[in-house]
């Protein structure tokens, strides 16, 4: 039967290694550049003593998903709907994101479950030079955020909470318990040195904002827009982003932009309006319950039940989307 462990830096040194992988074989120095860099945690699929291949990942705490970088097989099939529900299981995560580079790996990564569930855009940071930014726009950067009053300040936590929530609308993963946690994270980044926000006002209300972060130098990213209901289809988020812009060009010739693939209003506008490039695409698998399941025998002992392929699931209700959005959510957080 199937099982996993996880490997350690002190794997390297073990017989099981040397008797899988080799000592300096191609696969053994690969395996071993991962083993030695401690930002990936590596998990090996083994039929007993036999590897049939291992996994990649990196993770956030309190983040329900496991972040596949990178997995190999020894034996074809070692990460079928089963070997990857056996990873999902031992190590307690609910999903597995897995970026598709090429097409190629993005049917491969299809075949085996996964569904397409975040796009990042890229876009040159003179996108909107020499557009003329309204005066309604204020940047409230820094200090300036700070000397707002409190009802524009609930204003903007109002509005960043409902662009989430929206955002998650189209989220494959649901991360509904990630609500408050992301509304703190966008409202004390406002003050951060290496981040940009502006917002607009539509006479003494503030209708919209947009916020552009530094993330490491020479990258940048659009790391949230949003405008109010009321106020949508007027050409205010674009002209939040081309005041946001200014900052971009400071530090980089590129700005990034993340969506859910299910977000049309978002992509449409980065896609066919503003003719962003697709540079990334991440794929989602969802753990199947019907694949792995514990069965109690013996008193208190219970063993692994594994099926070859999940039953047919029944078909659901599509979830509602908000069709009139021109972008909501705070992206990148």
């Amino acid at each position: 039967m199937k099982t996993v462990a996880k490997l350690f830096r002190t794997s390297i040194r073990t017989a099981e290694f040397r008797n899988n992988v080799g000592s300096d074989t191609v696969r053994a120095r690969r395996l071993k550049e991962f083993l030695k860099d401690e930002t990936y945690s590596v998990y090996v699929v083994k039929n007993k003593e036999t590897w049939e291949g291992y996994l990649v990942a990196t993770y956030r705490h309190g983040d329900p998903t496991l972040t596949c970088h990178y997995f190999e097989e020894f034996v074809p099939g070692a990460f079928d709907k089963v070997g990857l529900a056996l990873v999902l299981d031992h190590t307690g995560f609910e999903y597995m994101s897995c970026p598709a580079p090429t097409d190629d790996v993005e049917q491969k990564l299809v075949e085996k479950g996964f569904v397409l569930s975040d796009i990042v855009w890229a876009c040159h940071s003179k996108l909107f030079d020499k557009v003329i930014t309204a005066s309604e726009i204020k940047i409230i950067s820094g200090d300036a955020y700070a000397e707002l009053t409190k009802e524009d300040k609930d204003v903007i936590l109002n509005l960043i909470s409902g662009a989430i929530c929206e955002e998650l609308e189209y989220d494959v993963r649901g991360y509904y318990t990630h609500i408050g946690p992301l509304v703190e994270t966008v409202i004390a980044r406002i003050q951060h040195a290496n981040v940009e926000t502006a917002i607009w006002r539509d006479g003494h209300d503030i209708v919209g904002i947009a916020q552009m972060r530094l993330v490491t130098p020479g990258v940048v990213e659009l790391s949230g827009l949003t405008v109010a209901p009321t106020h949508r289809k007027r050409g205010i988020g674009r002209r939040l982003m081309g005041a946001l812009f200014d900052f971009a060009q400071r530090h980089s010739d590129q700005v990034y932009i993340e969506t859910a693939a299910d977000n049309n209003p978002a992509n449409h506008l980065y896609g066919n309006i503003l003719r962003c490039k697709q540079v990334l695409r991440t794929l989602t698998l969802k753990r199947d319950p019907e694949l792995i399941s514990w069965k109690r025998v013996n008193g208190n002992r219970a063993d692994r039940v594994l099926k070859e392929e999940p039953s047919i699931p029944v078909e659901t209700t599509t979830r509602l989307t908000i069709s009139d959005m021109f972008q909501s959510g705070m992206r990148g957080c």
